[in-house]
């Protein structure tokens, strides 16, 4: 409600409508919070109310856009709860409202401001409150202070919006900031430079993130890492890992003192999928009763909650993997150190959850019971051989790893090329297989933006207002977003076979790591790099050597001359190791040119 000590009273109608469109532009959040505080009030709960002391003017607009039909009464806004007297209150309503002490409209001349007052020795939380804003929104605007003049200039000039421009602040670098904004605006003009491709460009590897997470930010930075903060995608920001190595380095360490502490444990083995072959996650485990502990009672309410989460949503994703933590946890506590000297562990990290996930009681096929005479002589359950492991195979996370690189070079083409995104979308749309490489409720592996929040009413009168460049690099985005190259390599491969060449070719290499693919692979792989992309004697010269020494040479030698592993190698791959083809070979093989 509106506290009668506003100093803006009457109706002041003008604007309203004008203010209450600039809010659902914003998708129905305020740029500057409401000031309230406690009221005197009760309320319809029978507590006590809240009132409205600074903003009234954008409670009159929200009330408009409840009236519009486009937010209900529950609604969630941002407020700064004051808990002062009425003089206090009635003094800041009146700053507020003193055009002196009012906000610039444009968030770099806002910037402007509060750098100015932190340069002054005044704090986050003093400019905050001098402003009835909240921290956070303080934090966003001051890390626009590390936007380069040209940025800022296109940004005046609405070149780029709002979005776009806060995405450039994942690097502080104005010379990379610069070449990127002049290479998608050379690629697709003004309409190309948008949230989604800028985000994928400079984001590079979201991975990162999840090791991140894994071995902590204090941590991490306390070994000297340094953190690039997206202050935009939270009002707490996403941490983004700087120095890719060192986070590699901490991660492996924390994942090597856990398998210390197994073996210390009496676990016969302790290994990875990679180490114990793709059939580990298979194999029998030792018998025993779980014993759930202190955790039995949230174990039995996960079970009771499961069968009404319903299919394919993420509360049940979230409710069995919560089930799976807790009967491991209790595998672990139930095996006694005879079944440990038994069975082992194995190791996996969820890269998603940036977690290591660990399955106990593991017991090799070789150790497990004899079959009895009878069931010999009847030939059921006969053993077989286990199949000889190719040498060229790539491990599970490795394979995800390339997918994911896919995944991040062809987002970035759609992100250059509209009408291949169009087509995209439309064949995603037509495909009913769950292998399509195009997932159209954008739950892909692709970055995504704030586009797709909010109800379907309030996103169509978000389009219909924009313009058909707009829409079009909007929907680019989403094509990017739904895509996810994990899945089908044959599907996968139609994509990248459709992609403009040039594009892909440079999409490709930018998101390829070669220091982690080398490192990840086997000696037999290193050298067949070697001997693609720079020749046979230079393959020879190093495989009597180590495999560090042959990933050093690997990594020294392979990616200058632009090989890249066939696993990201389209039908049109001009690099060693691949043969190009010709326009009308690659037109043969399903790609035409779109007008």
């Amino acid at each position: 409600m509106a506290e009668p000590i506003n100093a803006r009273q009457g109706e002041a109608v003008d604007g309203i409508d004008e203010l209450a469109d600039q809010i659902f532009a914003n998708d129905c959040t305020l740029v500057q919070a409401l000031g309230v505080r406690r009221g005197e009030v009760a309320n319809k709960k029978g507590g006590m109310a809240f009132g409205v002391f600074a903003g009234g003017r954008r409670l009159r607009a929200l009330r408009r856009l409840v009236d519009r039909g486009v937010i209900d009464e529950s609604h969630v806004v941002d407020v700064v709860v004051h808990d002062c007297s009425v003089e206090r209150a009635l003094e800041m309503s009146v700053i507020e409202n003193d055009p002196k002490f009012r906000l610039p409209h444009h968030p770099l001349d806002q910037c402007d401001v509060f750098k100015k007052m932190i340069d002054g020795d005044a704090s986050i939380e003093a400019v905050a409150n001098y402003f009835v804003v909240k921290p956070w929104y303080v934090r966003q605007r001051l890390a626009l202070c590390t936007l380069s003049n040209g940025i800022k200039a296109a940004w005046r000039a609405e070149e780029i919006d709002n979005k776009t421009a806060e995405a450039f602040t994942l690097t502080s670098s104005h010379k990379v900031q610069n070449d990127l904004f002049n290479r998608l605006k050379k690629a697709n003009g003004s309409a190309g430079i948008h949230e989604h491709s800028v985000r994928q460009a400079l984001a590079k590897n979201q991975s990162l993130a999840s090791l991140l997470a894994f071995v902590g930010v204090d941590a991490y930075v306390a070994r000297g890492g340094h953190i690039i903060t997206d202050l935009f995608k939270s009002a707490e920001g996403g941490a983004m890992p700087e120095d890719a190595d060192l986070v590699r380095v901490m991660a492996s360490e924390k994942i090597d003192a856990k398998r210390k502490e197994l073996a210390e444990q009496g676990w016969q083995f302790v290994g990875t999928l990679e180490e114990l072959g793709q059939g580990a996650q298979w194999w029998k485990r030792q018998k025993t009763k779980l014993d759930f502990g202190d955790d039995q009672k949230t174990y039995d309410d996960v079970c009771k909650k499961l069968p009404k989460a319903g299919h394919y949503t993420d509360e049940r994703q979230e409710l069995e993997e919560q089930k799976v933590a807790l009967e491991e946890a209790a595998r672990a506590r139930s095996y006694t150190e005879k079944d440990r000297a038994k069975s082992g562990v194995l190791i996996e990290f969820d890269m998603h959850a940036g977690r290591l996930d660990l399955s106990y009681g593991l017991l090799k096929p070789s150790d497990e019971k004899p079959r009895s005479a009878a069931s010999k002589a009847s030939g059921s359950g006969a053993a077989t051989a286990a199949p000889k492991k190719d040498p060229e195979e790539l491990t599970q996370a490795l394979s995800m790893d390339l997918g994911a690189v896919v995944t991040t070079a062809v987002a970035d083409v759609l992100g250059q090329d509209h009408q291949l995104a169009l087509c995209v979308l439309v064949a995603g749309l037509l495909t009913v297989d769950y292998e399509s490489p195009s997932k159209i409720n954008h739950h892909g592996k692709g970055a995504l933006g704030r586009e797709g929040k909010g109800s379907f009413e309030t996103n169509l009168k978000a389009m219909i207002a924009k313009k058909p460049g707009e829409r079009l690099a909007i929907l680019a985005a989403l094509a990017g977003a739904s895509l996810d190259a994990t899945i089908d390599r044959k599907e996968t491969q139609a994509l990248l076979n459709a992609c403009q060449p040039q594009q892909l070719d440079k999409a490709m290499r930018k998101a390829f790591d070669a220091d982690r693919y080398f490192a990840g692979v086997n000696k037999t792989l290193n050298l067949k790099a070697i001997r693609e992309a720079v020749g046979a004697d230079a393959a020879k010269a190093v495989e009597a050597k180590g495999k560090a020494d042959i990933v050093e040479a690997a990594v020294e030698q392979v990616p200058v001359t632009g090989w890249l592993p066939p696993e990201l190698r389209a039908a049109h791959y001009p690099g060693p190791g691949g043969k190009a083809k010709t326009a009308a070979k690659a037109a043969k093989s399903g790609r035409k040119t779109r007008k």
